[in-house]
């Protein structure tokens, strides 16, 4: 358990319910030895992400709301030709051996769909794994 993993829960919540509050706390998922560090480690990763600006403080009560709304918060991304050809190759190679027809993915043009469908492809291999 790190505090990216409770800053990701914290973010899935504010993208669900616009805001993040301490009746929330008890919703994050920590484990059981950490159980009474849960308030530190929380107000902890808040802190990380008021330092980030993602999100802010209302007032002096325990109410977060995020800096830009939902879907604003972008980032810009580099990547080479040699990680656009793999992932152009690991969406046609996962396509074509599970039947799926889709248009061929050009490497010149990957986008944030592409990236998508790579996290798509790997929580289908998770699944995958776990059946077994």
């Amino acid at each position: 358990m790190t505090l990216l993993h409770i800053n990701n829960q914290i973010i899935s919540i504010l993208f669900q319910d616009n805001y993040f509050s301490e009746e929330n706390y008890s919703s994050i998922d920590i484990k059981t030895e950490l159980e009474e560090n849960r308030t530190d480690l929380i107000e902890t990763a808040l802190q990380e992400l008021v330092a980030a600006n993602m999100i802010r403080q209302v007032g002096k009560q325990k109410l977060w709301i995020m800096i830009l709304p939902p879907g604003s918060q972008g980032q810009q991304l580099s990547l080479n030709f040699h990680t656009c050809l793999a992932i152009a190759d690991t969406i046609n190679s996962f396509a074509k051996a599970n039947n799926l027809e889709i248009e061929a993915v050009n490497p010149l043009d990957i986008g944030e769909s592409h990236i998508i469908n790579i996290l798509e492809i790997i929580q289908d291999l998770i699944s995958d794994a776990k059946e077994d």
